[in-house]
């Protein structure tokens, strides 16, 4: 599943982010399932669920660190820059606007909140691993 070329020792270091963006999907899709059945059941976020959030967000900064070094330093995403940068720095802005949101406003729609933030994360993750991929750019041929 890595780039052509990358594998070094037979060991893909792509793997590594692979398995980054498979952790950040699975931790914000459960986030995004606890959000909804707190709303459901009428429950604002609890101190676990905020910190839940806090935990994936630090999982997030840290993609979002080694994202920049591998685009300045590296050899950068296979498809266009400027969507990949404008992605990443939304994706890291969300989670926290959905927590403060959710610390500010304490009912049960702020766990819809946050079950919001996270959807939005995850899915936004899986679009900055697309697009480092060089997979479908908008605007680009046939987009």
């Amino acid at each position: 599943m890595g780039r052509a070329g990358s594998t070094r020792r037979g060991c893909d270091p792509w793997a590594v982010v692979d398995a980054v963006v498979a952790v950040i999907t699975g931790a914000s899709v459960a986030l995004l399932v606890w959000g909804l059945v707190a709303a459901r059941t009428g429950r604002a976020p609890g101190r676990a669920m905020l910190l839940s959030g806090v935990a994936v967000q630090v999982v997030l900064l840290a993609q979002a660190v080694v994202a920049v070094v591998a685009t300045v330093a590296g050899p950068g995403p296979e498809g266009s820059t400027v969507l990949f940068v404008s992605y990443l720095i939304a994706v890291v802005l969300v989670l926290p606007l959905a927590l403060g949101w959710a610390l500010v406003e304490r009912d049960r729609w702020s766990s819809a909140v946050v079950a919001v933030g996270a959807f939005t994360v995850a899915a936004m993750v899986l679009r900055l691993w697309d697009v480092w991929r060089g997979g479908v750019q908008i605007g680009g041929p046939g987009g």
